[in-house]
């Protein structure tokens, strides 16, 4: 695998252009690459399953440095559907008790014990041009898919999926 520079390199020069670019990763420093690019080239929304919001991988720098930028895109929003509880101390309380975001333009929801016995994966879906999905939850290895012809089946899949999970999901907000 290259190394991370050139991956991050690689992975924005593509996207800047709109190019396919597809990959497979193992680890959270790639999975952090691929985040950032996401939240840097969405435009429009973002959605996240996310079995505990890795405070790792979803630190105060990504939070501050990413997602706030994108969410200050006009019609942006970030829609997060969480399996666990987020602790108290997690990055993502205070990006959201002092970002002044609204239900419009950030949501997380708990998905209920019942509909996550019923699947193993996590995801992130990038406006409707990539993805990166983890076929387990307990691990960090995933495919990763932007802008490639053959995906947008499974992009309309996840996105599907998500839509109908949040319907499901815990009106309340997980923390705020």
């Amino acid at each position: 695998m290259k190394d991370l520079k050139t991956y991050s390199e690689d992975l924005n020069d593509k996207l800047r252009n709109e190019q396919p670019f597809g990959t497979f990763n193992r680890d959270i420093t790639h999975a952090a690459v691929i985040t950032r690019a996401g939240f840097q080239y969405a435009s429009s929304k973002v959605r996240l399953l996310s079995h505990k919001l890795d405070s790792a991988l979803y630190s105060t720098s990504l939070l501050k440095d990413h997602v706030s930028p994108f969410l200050d895109k006009e019609g942006a929003s970030l829609h997060i559907l969480v399996e666990t509880d987020v602790p108290d101390n997690h990055p993502i309380r205070h990006f959201i008790q002092n970002g002044g975001y609204d239900d419009e333009q950030l949501t997380i929801k708990r998905v209920p014990s019942d509909l996550v016995e019923r699947y193993k994966f996590n995801y992130l879906v990038v406006d409707d041009f990539g993805f990166r999905f983890e076929e387990d939850r307990e691990e960090y290895a995933a495919v990763a898919s932007f802008h490639e012809g053959d995906s947008k089946a499974m992009i309309e899949s996840l996105i599907s999926f998500f839509d109908d999970l949040e319907e499901r999901s815990s009106d309340t907000r997980v923390v705020g």
